[in-house]
């Protein structure tokens, strides 16, 4: 089952205050919310909030990012979403590293 990161978790989790999150969402470097139901209550997948601070951290450049935001939210409809993720954190990692 997937977990779900409310605002307060995902600004904790990345670091950065909630206006910057709202602008690394309009800039597609940070992955939208997803409606968690029942009107307006919204959260972040948990793996995909991971995945973004691993991309960080692994050096990714701003266009790197926006790819992988991209990747990542074409994979929320896919049977094992976090699979579909962790392969593209290892598939840029592994970009990352022949480039270096």
């Amino acid at each position: 089952m997937l977990e779900f990161l409310r605002l307060p978790r995902v600004v904790a989790a990345i670091g950065k205050s909630r206006s910057q999150l709202y602008l690394d969402i309009s800039n597609g470097i940070f992955p939208s919310a997803v409606s968690l139901g029942g009107g307006r209550p919204v959260g972040w997948p948990a793996h995909e909030v991971a995945a973004i601070n691993a991309a960080h951290l692994s050096g990714a450049s701003r266009d790197d990012m926006k790819r992988l935001v991209s990747a990542i939210v074409s994979t929320r409809s896919d049977p094992d979403p976090e699979q579909s993720v962790r392969k593209l954190i290892e598939d840029l990692t592994a970009v990352r590293r022949s480039a270096a």
